[in-house]
């Protein structure tokens, strides 16, 4: 087993790697963000905090109408 927690050879390892990826992608995994969390030193998270604007709507319940 590597790093990725995947077994196999080079060729089977990266195969997986492309699929979760593609997968990834499709799901509307931001390309951005897999490469941010790819990085070793890990993301610039200060950076991105200070300079993206906040859009806490999430946060506030829901009303749904009955």
């Amino acid at each position: 087993m590597d790093a990725t927690g995947m077994t196999g050879g080079p060729d089977a390892r990266r195969d997986r790697l492309v699929h979760r990826t593609k997968t990834m992608l499709r799901d509307g995994v931001p390309l951005t963000l897999l490469l941010d969390l790819a990085d070793p030193a890990g993301p610039d998270s200060a950076r991105h905090f200070a300079s993206e604007p906040a859009d806490l709507a999430w946060l506030l319940p829901r009303h749904d109408p009955a």
